[in-house]
């Protein structure tokens, strides 16, 4: 974060899964901490994707890096399905991704 502040950011946004709530708080005392205004982060909560393979749903863990990029998604689903989802469904529901047939691309 300091980086982006140095390079003269004026908004960060993270994004944080709905286990790590408690960091809310921390993240923006650290931001004031470091000189910078806590209004200038807006932290997110967002529920966690679901990979569908065969229509069972595939493990994934960031502990055990056991997980699937945004970029990597972006091979399974159309950029504008993903865009939308993100702006106006991200906070609301899960998402599930599944691999289509080729007879519904």
């Amino acid at each position: 974060h300091k980086d982006k502040y140095l390079r003269k950011f004026e908004k960060i946004i993270d994004l944080l899964g709905p286990d790590h709530h408690g960091y809310i708080n921390r993240m923006k005392a650290a931001v004031s901490a470091m000189g910078y205004d806590k209004s200038s982060i807006d932290i997110l909560i967002v529920q966690l994707a679901t990979l569908l393979r065969n229509g069972v749903a595939v493990s994934m863990s960031t502990r055990r890096a056991e997980f699937i990029s945004l970029a990597e998604t972006a091979a399974f689903i159309l950029i504008d399905v993903e865009r939308y989802h993100s702006l106006n469904k991200m906070k609301a529901r899960c998402l599930s991704i599944f691999t289509l047939s080729s007879d519904y691309p």
